[in-house]
């Protein structure tokens, strides 16, 4: 499951003056604020990440992979993803809501006998 990262909305650009200063395009003109983010932090529910599910913070920092090995497992889960943008300290959100159901077997297709 890929992470979406937050965007800032163009009408906030001009919602004060300070905010306006970072998007400012007039002579003297300036480097516009930061607006990149990374995630720094996947947990589920304010503590780890269940073991089935993987976050690489180094290689695939934006991916979780959730691979449930049982029926133990099934319940639903929000994970919580902090975000830190250069110069400000890390945004929490919790975006991702996933429930793992049971899995359920339901019909087997049996061989046919051999024939003497």
């Amino acid at each position: 499951m890929t992470l979406n990262h937050p965007t800032v909305d163009a009408v906030s650009k001009t919602a004060s003056a300070a905010i306006k200063s970072c998007y400012r395009v007039a002579v003297p003109s300036y480097a516009p604020c930061v607006e990149t983010t990374t995630v720094s932090a996947v947990v589920e529910q304010g503590t780890t990440l269940p073991a089935f599910v993987a976050w690489d913070s180094v290689n695939t920092p934006s991916v979780i992979d959730i691979n449930p090995t049982d029926n133990t497992q099934s319940r639903a889960y929000t994970v919580s993803v902090s975000y830190t943008i250069i110069d400000n300290t890390p945004i929490t959100y919790s975006v991702v809501d996933f429930t793992v159901s049971d899995c359920i077997i339901t019909h087997f297709n049996l061989p046919t006998n051999p024939g003497p």
